[in-house]
């Protein structure tokens, strides 16, 4: 599979890019180019790791693009996403769209890979039946059926969000599952599960 990606010369006209420090634009355009970036803009690794790579450039350099939303990170799965980088890389024939579908298997499984699948469908949608069928038929067995499963829990966790049936506990877990760069809760205190509980009823 080649490695070969676009870089837009106008980066150094967007705002955000330009918004980082000179180690956090070297942290994203190292991501852009890393050797393991697969075609759908996603990889396996973690920043404490991406850090270790480039001299010089510290875990927070990395953390500044997350901070604004140009990279998407679940560090617990060591999953690595830039959520625009289809924009500049698009597919120039349907067997590109194959190749996206078979790099999903170098992708950890998680909340963010369901998303970015998700992404990359509705992103097809803008292509021939032809792109979409091959991204399909290039997808591992399996990932497909997993992902769906995996919106199917998240549409029932809004179901229970909107019934009123969810406890504490479930919305503890969805902050540590989804917020990883937050602060983890190391004590879940009563007074604390009061409060969830009344934000819940909100």
């Amino acid at each position: 599979m080649s490695k070969y990606r676009k870089v837009d010369p106008s980066i150094w006209n967007d705002m955000k890019f330009n918004s980082l420090t000179v180690s956090g634009k070297l942290a994203f355009l190292f991501l852009l180019t890393h050797p393991h970036m697969t075609p759908v803009g996603a990889m396996r690794a973690n920043l404490v790791g991406l850090s270790h790579e480039v001299e010089g450039v510290s875990e927070k350099a990395f953390r500044e693009a997350l901070a604004k939303g140009m990279v998407k990170v679940d560090e617990r799965a060591c999953f690595v996403w830039l959520p625009n980088f289809l924009k500049y890389n698009t597919p120039e024939n349907p067997n590109v769209a194959m190749a996206w579908g078979r790099s999903m298997q170098d992708i950890p499984e998680c909340p963010l890979r369901v998303e970015l699948l998700q992404h990359v469908k509705d992103f097809l949608k803008g292509y021939s039946e032809a792109f979409q069928e091959l991204f399909r038929k290039g997808l591992p067995n399996g990932i497909g059926k997993q992902e769906q499963e995996q919106e199917q829990e998240q549409e029932q966790d809004k179901t229970y969000m909107s019934s009123g049936w969810v406890k504490p506990e479930k919305i503890l877990e969805l902050y540590h599952l989804n917020c990883p760069e937050l602060p983890k809760v190391k004590v879940f205190s009563e007074t604390r599960k009061q409060k969830t509980k009344a934000r819940i009823k909100e």
